[in-house]
């Protein structure tokens, strides 16, 4: 059982480090921001929709109103002719625009308020998106600047540990002093000697025989 526990950790580990290499903050945010904006998109073509269908309710509330002012105007003239039957078309026909209006009225002011909470929303998100676009482009050169730092460290820590271009150098020129010195001593090993005995046996000696030259001379 420790066996498969272990086993199974070890393949929790890789996975969670291969989830670490392949994440990407910057991209991920830039995604992210893509899809709110569709979605903005998509919210406002809905709100203009809204908008559209309120305005064309608006128009059918004026004409409803007209109506019934139409005809409150007929009631008059037929009760000013004692015309009771025109009167009482008069009557229906004002009651339907009266209804229709009322019932726009109520549907036109339903809509003002979801458009106006609908409205609020759509400026609070696009404002956050640009928020998020400025703050999106603060972290790239954040990152940006972070990486060229933790590269430069990482140089002058190489610097200091002897395993930089300059220290090989340093190796390569104790190399060549120390062949240049192999190379002296070797030039110095294959010089002619000269045979001293020669020298003895048949080589005479200046100092001497002037020596015996001044000896002769006193004693004549």
């Amino acid at each position: 059982m420790a066996f498969w526990k272990s086993l199974s950790n070890m393949f929790r580990e890789k996975k969670a480090q291969a989830e670490k290499v392949l994440a990407d903050p910057i991209r991920d945010g830039k995604f992210a921001i893509e899809d709110a904006e569709v979605q903005v998109r998509q919210y406002t073509t809905n709100l203009a929709s809204l908008v559209a269908q309120t305005k064309l309710m608006s128009k059918q509330h004026e004409d409803a109103v007209i109506e019934k002012k139409k005809f409150e105007r007929i009631a008059k003239e037929a009760g000013s002719k004692k015309n009771e039957n025109d009167v009482r078309k008069a009557v229906e026909a004002i009651r339907k625009w009266t209804t229709t209006a009322t019932e726009l009225k109520t549907q036109i002011d339903k809509n003002e308020s979801v458009r106006s909470g609908l409205q609020k929303q759509l400026d609070a998100a696009r404002s956050k998106i640009a928020c998020a676009k400025q703050n999106h482009q603060t972290l790239v050169v954040r990152q940006n600047g972070a990486q060229i730092r933790k590269s430069l460290a990482m140089a002058s820590q190489t610097f200091a540990d002897n395993q930089s271009g300059l220290a090989s150098l340093d190796d390569l020129e104790k190399s060549v002093m120390t062949q240049e010195a192999e190379a002296e001593a070797f030039e110095e090993m294959a010089a002619p000697t000269i045979d001293e005995s020669l020298e003895t046996r048949y080589g005479s000696d200046s100092s001497s025989s002037d020596t015996d030259e001044m000896v002769a001379k006193f004693m004549k």
